[in-house]
């Protein structure tokens, strides 16, 4: 037990308010800016129109910008990232993280992954709330 209290003594002493504000910078990245993104999106067209880009060289990394026509004759911008040439139906409900594409089911977002690591966010951010109730009675 000894040993026990050892270790967990630094991580005791951190600021309960400096963890939360961390964990709600993750939740803010994983949770809503990821997760709720793919979430709420909601898709059901042809690709009218591509472009490829290259968002920060610095990086390496490249996104496409594609223009959707919806079903209704809206168009709609989605950026992303591979190849989709023109003409392709591309169907995306609301509620789902999958996709389709010409009506092949397409996966791919690591769920298991995001919802753990914003589980963990969402528990720091709870420990430095209650924390913070602490320290301030």
């Amino acid at each position: 037990m000894t040993f026990l209290r050892k270790i967990g003594r630094p991580f005791m002493e951190v600021d309960p308010v400096a963890i939360g504000f961390v964990s709600a910078l993750v939740l803010w990245g994983f949770g809503y800016e990821k997760m709720w993104a793919r979430y709420k999106l909601e898709i059901d067209g042809d690709v009218i129109a591509s472009r490829s880009f290259v968002p920060h060289p610095e990086k390496g990394n490249d996104g496409t910008e594609y223009f959707v026509r919806e079903l209704d004759g809206r168009v709609t911008r989605h950026v992303t990232t591979g190849p989709m040439p023109v003409g392709t139906h591309v169907r995306k409900e609301w509620g789902h993280f999958d996709f389709e594409i010409d009506g092949r089911r397409v996966g791919g977002f690591p769920i298991v992954t995001y919802s753990i690591i914003t589980n963990i966010a969402l528990l720091g951010v709870f420990w430095g709330i209650f924390g913070w109730w602490l320290r301030r009675g």
